[in-house]
């Protein structure tokens, strides 16, 4: 189920990914009362990851579309402070996000 029409995009970054950036910037004094964005390079409107997660999921369910007036369409969090600083970039495609939700979610309900 998703609301709209899921042409809002959006970027995802898997857990282990921001606790690395997290770690990597508690070890840098020049990080201290800075904000950093952590997220993904890899953009997907949200019909796209519904049907890619139906993909992935042995079951099939049906996707189902709720209206929702208000969104923000499209977001897109710059990265290259956190990446000049310590390197920092996402180490999981979107891909490997995916898939580790569906096997986690495929585990809990077994």
């Amino acid at each position: 189920m998703f609301c709209g029409k899921g042409r809002q995009s959006r970027r995802f970054c898997h857990v282990s990914n921001v606790v690395r950036a997290l770690t990597q910037l508690s070890n840098q004094p020049r990080a201290v009362r800075q904000i950093y964005n952590v997220g993904s390079a890899e953009e997907i409107p949200i019909l796209e990851l519904a049907k890619r997660v139906k993909h992935f999921m042995e079951s099939r369910p049906e996707l189902q579309i709720v209206p929702y007036n208000q969104d923000v369409l499209r977001r897109k969090p710059s990265t290259s402070k956190i990446h000049q600083l310590c390197g920092w970039q996402p180490a999981c495609s979107l891909k490997d996000i995916t898939l580790s939700v569906v096997e986690y979610h495929r585990a809990a309900h077994r």
